[in-house]
């Protein structure tokens, strides 16, 4: 008759082993294999025993035997270590693309008054050269164009940020075909070009919306006060004057650094 085990209660097993379970059910294996004919039985019993199913407990156990040195293959430090670095390979990608992202809009904004320029999306990067040539004059060239258009411009403590559309600066693309959407990427792109500058949502004092289509304010609307949800700043909002395919929104702000 096998000796008893230590007594433990008939639970399910838990998504996240516990550390002590795992260490029992090793040790109750190798403390009692003996009194079995085959050592399958007695993780089963040891299985039955601690409330979980047969196949961790052989897992368990043939890891206990890698970590002790008695059979080939990874230890369970190597395997956290190989973790740990998928994690950050993981972590570094999403942090590239972050950048990457970032550098597509990303050029030098210049200050007036003086002063330091400061980093900033350039706007005509955020537009495909399709929807940019409609939004310009056919008189002039796409070149000239860019050159003539600041993202932001710093004047003495005031920040002061272009009309910006909802294009996606990944893409180069319309964020969406919805107002909400779009207004979305448009206050997410002048919120970049403020942290350019050294500012934030926060200090804003005012800001301008152009809609190509009045009747979506209030969808803009609804996006628009999730991003200011007390203290908002002055807003003004009309109608876009010229209409650019795919475009419906351009926001443009003020922020104070005072």
């Amino acid at each position: 008759m096998p000796l008893l085990f230590e007594s433990g209660r008939m639970n399910r097993m838990p998504r996240k082993i516990d550390p002590q379970l795992r260490a029992r059910c090793v040790r109750l294996v190798r403390e009692h294999q003996q009194e079995y004919p085959t050592l399958t039985a007695a993780v089963a019993a040891v299985a039955r025993q601690e409330g979980v199913s047969k196949e961790p407990v052989r897992r368990w156990l043939a890891q206990a035997d890698v970590d002790d040195g008695t059979r080939p293959g990874v230890t369970s430090e190597e395997s956290a270590e190989v973790r740990r670095l998928k994690a950050e390979v993981k972590r570094l990608r999403e942090d590239n693309g972050i950048l990457r992202k970032a550098s597509i809009f990303v050029a030098s904004v210049r200050t007036l008054g003086g002063g330091a320029p400061f980093p900033g999306p350039r706007i005509g990067a955020t537009i495909t050269p399709e929807v940019h040539h409609a939004a310009t004059d056919h008189h002039h060239t796409e070149r000239a164009e860019l050159r003539a258009v600041q993202p932001g411009v710093r004047a003495g403590s005031q920040i002061f940020v272009s009309g910006t559309t909802g294009v996606d600066p990944g893409t180069g693309r319309p964020a969406g075909d919805t107002i909400q959407a779009q207004t979305r990427q448009a206050l997410a792109n002048c919120e970049a070009i403020l942290g350019a500058g050294g500012a934030s949502l926060d200090d804003v004092v005012e800001v301008g919306v152009l809609l190509t289509d009045p009747q979506d304010f209030a969808g803009m609307n609804e996006e628009y006060a999730r991003w200011f949800p007390a203290d908002p700043p002055t807003r003004y909002a009309a109608r876009l004057g010229a209409e650019i395919p795919g475009l419906l929104v351009s926001i443009r702000m003020t922020a104070c650094l005072d």
